[in-house]
């Protein structure tokens, strides 16, 4: 698994690991930053993400990101 928040790069990201066979958890049009946009991404190879959330809330004095939970399921 990879995950984090990839700025302005995710494209890269999901480019470079997908030649890698690996798979992103949520559909690129979430919005994931308080003020919009995709920048924080899970991607996963050789597990099954059986559930994919996005916490609505954030604390704003912690982070401007929303906490990403999955739900894996070993092949």
């Amino acid at each position: 698994m990879v995950c984090g928040y990839f700025n302005n790069h995710i494209h890269h990201m999901y480019r470079d690991l997908h030649f890698l066979n690996f798979t992103r958890a949520l559909d690129p049009r979430t919005i994931t930053h308080k003020y919009g946009g995709h920048l924080d991404q899970i991607f996963d190879r050789g597990v099954d993400i059986t559930n994919a959330l996005v916490n609505d809330g954030f604390d704003r004095e912690v982070t401007d990101q929303k906490c990403l939970m999955v739900t894996l399921k070993l092949k």
